[in-house]
């Protein structure tokens, strides 16, 4: 051991270090932090600040090394098992973190912020009402931390009682009226509840607008002369969600498409996750810019300095957003799409693009802060697998019932959902359904024991866990005869892709976006008659379908190349729309 290994790094060198860490100079912090540890390796503070500042700049793989070292020097610091913790939770290895957590509570009982963390891994592994305990024990020894809230909120939310959840995240918005992760959740809540109105849910997305929107309203832009005829217009795209996400399915076509002598594209992208569809998005953009971790107030000088016209949204109130970027107007035009069925609140996005169906004239344009423009081909465009091949025949030909099936996020699948499609499955007593999800695990013995107490035996509904592989996935509809769609808050993707394998989808038309997608989707491929207009609609339609089974026959036939001649999955008449869209827009900003 050198002589070095027994002292103390100064108390300016820590100082400083901590300085560079509290104001989020990270480059910095991690050159210094690096610097003492090699000088000091068992200066255990120095690798737990490493490994804080390895975890914001999303390297987590160091930020876990920095952590476990931090343990192994002080096994008795509920700190460092904790930050271990956290880094393991986010690489997605639960067991450990779990243990990781539960040590930290064995070293110090009342430790409020191990106490949520660990809920948030039990929710994660389904465990709810655990999760819910261990959320409920960390507000009783912090009722400060926010944090705790609302996690509680999303556990909540997991257990379909939406509106205990927004209390929760209410209450972490009064503790930190600048929590914009609360905001978040809270909002992205209020889509999946049948029993609150569109002005309280527009309400509280104001909220949002009016503590983020930028009060100063000091980015005045010149005015920008470009003659679009002559000049490029310049456009970018945010979002979380360039990797394997549904978003892809819907973006890629428009990229594909786009004019390249009339517009040159950005995509800036808030996520340390790199994927195939991460490749895909990367090298169909003309620009590429990795935004993850960098600040807001950073990240809008290099819109303003990539000199961006229009700046598109597509994440809206979901995971990764940058909606506190888009307060600061970092482009002249601002519009939201695609990824959420709802506004910002922000009244620094200009505009929203949805369709005459989703969003009827004079009906859902009081609950926008953004104005809406509404694209005639729908809002959608859809860019099907030719990979998957479609079977001869349906599966009711062979197995002598009907199959019904469901593959939406289960968030959506309510009880009272189910109580609908109990009416359904009981009407024909050899009919099954077969439901399935990303979190199916989480989620299946609460959905089995409410068809069972609405009179549906566990045997006639099979689950399925996320399938590793997308053709696995899509060959899963080759099980099914008629899907049923989700309310209030419809399928995207799932309807899009049973569909494309010729399978039928019923759904139920609401009164805003969210329940109002699938008629979208519907209509655009020409099948109305599959749309409902009331919950009585909806079951006699689903068992009205299963009797038509030369319909079924022929529709699974069919109805990928309907869906290939339709809007829905035109690509290039799609982008053809947008950029008319962005034309229009552009014009009416040159003349404003």
């Amino acid at each position: 051991m050198s002589k070095n290994d027994t002292n103390l790094p100064s108390k300016s060198k820590l100082k400083e270090l901590l300085l560079l860490y509290q104001e989020s100079k990270f480059d910095e912090a991690l050159n210094l932090s690096k610097s003492i540890t090699s000088q000091f390796p068992k200066h255990q503070f120095s690798w737990k600040v490493l490994g804080a500042v390895y975890h914001q700049k999303g390297n987590l793989k160091k930020a876990i090394s920095a952590n476990q070292k931090a343990v192994i020097i002080d096994p008795q610091d509920p700190d460092a098992y904790n930050n271990l913790g956290v880094g393991l939770l986010e690489i997605g290895s639960l067991k450990k973190a779990e243990l990781s957590f539960r040590e930290a509570l064995v070293l110090k009982p009342d430790y409020s912020e191990a106490y949520t963390n660990l809920g948030v891994v039990l929710q994660k592994l389904g465990k709810f009402d655990e999760a819910e305990n261990h959320h409920r024990k960390a507000i009783f020894f912090n009722p400060r931390n926010v944090s705790a809230y609302i996690n509680l909120g999303v556990t909540l939310k997991e257990l379909y009682r939406f509106e205990e959840a927004v209390e929760n995240y209410d209450k972490a918005i009064k503790l930190n009226p600048n929590s914009s992760t609360a905001y978040t959740n809270r909002n992205f809540c209020l889509n999946y509840s049948a029993n609150l109105s569109p002005t309280f849910i527009y309400q509280k997305h104001l909220e949002f607008g009016k503590q983020f929107g930028n009060k100063q309203n000091n980015n005045l832009f010149a005015l920008k002369k470009r003659i679009i005829s002559k000049e490029k217009l310049r456009i970018g795209y945010v979002s979380g969600d360039f990797r394997h996400h549904s978003i892809v399915y819907f973006f890629e076509p428009l990229l594909n498409y786009h004019d390249a002598n009339m517009f040159e594209t950005f995509c800036y992208y808030n996520n340390n996750i790199f994927d195939n569809f991460t490749e895909i998005i990367k090298n169909k953009t003309d620009n590429w810019r990795n935004i993850f971790s960098v600040s807001d107030f950073d990240v809008s000088n290099i819109i303003k300095n990539d000199n961006i016209d229009i700046l598109i949204d597509l994440s809206g109130h979901t995971g990764q957003n940058r909606l506190k970027l888009f307060a600061l107007k970092p482009a002249p035009i601002q519009i939201t799409w695609l990824g959420y069925p709802n506004t910002t609140g922000l009244s620094e996005i200009d505009y929203r693009f949805t369709d005459l169906i989703t969003d009827p004239i004079g009906i859902t344009d009081e609950f926008h802060t953004e104005k809406l423009y509404r694209l005639p081909g729908g809002f959608l465009c859809y860019k099907g697998n030719n990979s998957v091949s479609l079977p001869n025949n349906i599966p009711q030909i062979e197995n002598r019932f009907v199959t019904y099936g469901s593959f939406n996020n289960f968030l959506k699948v309510t009880p009272e959902v189910i109580k609908v499609w109990s009416k359904i499955l009981k009407s024909s007593p050899t009919s099954r359904l077969i439901l399935k999800g990303s979190d199916i695990n989480q989620n299946a013995s609460q959905h089995i024991e409410t068809f069972a107490k609405e009179g549906v035996s566990q045997d006639r509904v099979s689950f399925y866990q996320n399938l590793p592989k997308i053709s696995e996935h899509l060959e899963l509809y080759n099980s099914v005869d008629i899907a049923l769609d989700t309310f209030p808050y419809n399928g995207v993707t799932t309807t899009c892709e049973a569909l494309w394998m010729g399978v039928p989808v019923i759904t139920l038309l609401g009164e805003q976006h969210a329940s109002r997608v699938g008629a979208s989707i519907l209509t655009n491929v020409g099948l109305e008659n599959f749309i409902a207009n009331d919950i009585e609609g909806y079951i006699e339609m689903a068992i009205k379908f299963a009797n038509k089974i030369d319909l079924l026959k022929k529709m699974r036939k069919e109805l990928r190349k309907k869906m290939l001649k339709s809007s829905l999955c035109n690509g290039s008449i799609f982008a053809k729309e947008i950029e008319r869209a962005y034309k229009t827009i552009w014009a009416k900003h040159l003349n404003s």
